[in-house]
């Protein structure tokens, strides 16, 4: 599933403070849980590693609302 891959890949690249910017945290939700659904259906090592990098990124540099801090 190359193309899965090449899809969950961009999304670190996106701005994902504009979700919050233009009140669409609902559509970052729905972003969210496409990758899930991504991670979940596919069981290629690449697809699956990018998957989790980008829910990792998201959680980082995401909207304040879903940001982890590391202590």
């Amino acid at each position: 599933m190359l193309q899965a891959c090449a899809l969950v890949g961009i999304i670190p690249d996106l701005n994902l403070d504009m979700y919050s910017l233009q009140r669409q945290e609902a559509g970052f939700q729905a972003l969210l849980r496409a990758v899930a659904d991504v991670l979940l259906k596919h069981v290629e090592a690449d697809t699956m590693a990018h998957c989790a990098r980008t829910l990792v990124h998201c959680t980082q540099h995401g909207p304040q609302a879903i940001q982890v801090t590391h202590s």
